[in-house]
């Protein structure tokens, strides 16, 4: 598996995630088991998205147009139109 920026930007993603969560929890005053179940429950959701827009980030490059049709945005209409007449004249 290869490096790349995606990978860069998750882990500071991570990172701010983790600092949220640690000082947020002093912010708020929290003590005790409320401490440690907040710092937990949002490094959890904060991760959650980072890893999400990371997954997001990577499908995105990977399905870059790359072939002569899907770059002519005349064949694409017109492969639409055809679609919806196929699908208008079946009643």
């Amino acid at each position: 598996m290869q490096l790349s920026w995606q990978h860069f930007v998750g882990g500071i993603g991570l990172v701010f995630a983790a600092m949220i969560a640690w000082f947020g929890a002093l912010w708020l005053n929290l003590q005790g088991a409320n401490l440690w179940v907040f710092r937990i429950c949002v490094f959890i959701l904060l991760a959650l998205a980072v890893l999400a827009v990371v997954w997001w980030l990577r499908n995105r490059q990977q399905a870059k147009p790359s072939g002569e049709a899907s770059s002519r945005p005349e064949a694409t209409s017109r492969h639409a139109a055809f679609l919806l007449a196929g699908h208008f004249s079946r009643g």
